[in-house]
């Protein structure tokens, strides 16, 4: 199966798409580069109530431009703190990683002083 590209940057095959989509579970982050919009990047968490299950999604969405100025990982951090403490509010917990495990070296980078 063929997917439609809708940029240059998309997924062309099926396999690649679920290739990246079991790299997206196993990271719990999604990248998005180029992929709707030139020269916008954006990393996306899920948010987890207390059952576990996914009710909604928190992201970020800069230039490339701003994106290529820190890691990736900073990017991947930052949404996923948010998606963890949106989780909390609702009750969700991860026995196999304890809250504090989530601390970023990259916000406070990010944040205005």
């Amino acid at each position: 199966m063929t997917c439609r590209r809708w940029r240059s940057a998309a997924y062309e095959r099926l396999a690649a798409l679920q290739e990246e989509l079991e790299r997206v579970r196993e990271r719990g982050v999604a990248f998005e580069r180029e992929e709707s919009t030139l020269n916008v990047f954006c990393a996306a968490a899920p948010v987890r109530d207390g059952s576990g299950a996914v009710v909604a999604a928190i992201s970020t969405s800069v230039s490339s431009a701003h994106w290529h100025q820190r890691p990736e990982e900073c990017w991947a951090d930052l949404v996923q703190q948010g998606a963890d403490r949106l989780s909390a509010l609702l009750g969700f917990t991860d026995p196999h990683r304890p809250a504090s495990t989530r601390q970023s070296v990259w916000l406070p980078t990010l944040l205005p002083n």
